[in-house]
């Protein structure tokens, strides 16, 4: 029983391991392009 609790919690840790390096890839690349974005705004006001 509790073999089968550690696995699970093994396989939902790799998992959300997983989908917070997508997120973080995603969430740099969305953050370079509003740098980008904000940069240029940022000139054009000044």
């Amino acid at each position: 029983m509790l073999s089968a609790i550690i696995r699970e919690a093994a396989v939902g840790v790799g998992w959300m391991v997983q989908r917070n390096d997508s997120i973080q890839s995603e969430w740099m690349a969305m953050r370079m392009q509003g740098d980008e974005s904000s940069g240029d705004s940022a000139n054009s006001q000044t």
